[in-house]
C-alpha cells in the first residue's frame, strides 16, 4: 500500500509494506521518521515526513 506523504517541499509516495517503524520522538518535532527496509537491502533507510503518526494511522484505515 502506497501513501502520499510530504517532506514539506514535495509529495513523497511511501510503500508502507516496507516501513518497519515510524515515530515522532518529541511532540514539538517538525518531522516524523519512517524506517524502511527494502527486500535485499543491506541497510535501513530513514524518511522524514511532516505528517504526524496519528495522521499516518488515519490514512492507513
Amino acid at each position: 500500500m502506497f501513501l502520499k506523504l510530504s517532506d514539506g517541499d514535495r509529495p513523497i509516495y511511501v510503500n508502507m509494506n516496507l516501513v518497519t517503524d515510524f515515530v515522532r520522538y518529541h511532540p514539538d518535532d517538525r518531522f516524523t521518521q519512517l524506517i524502511t527496509v527494502a527486500a535485499g537491502a543491506k541497510a535501513a533507510r530513514a524518511i522524514l515526513v511532516i505528517e504526524t503518526p496519528q495522521q499516518i494511522y488515519e490514512l492507513l484505515e
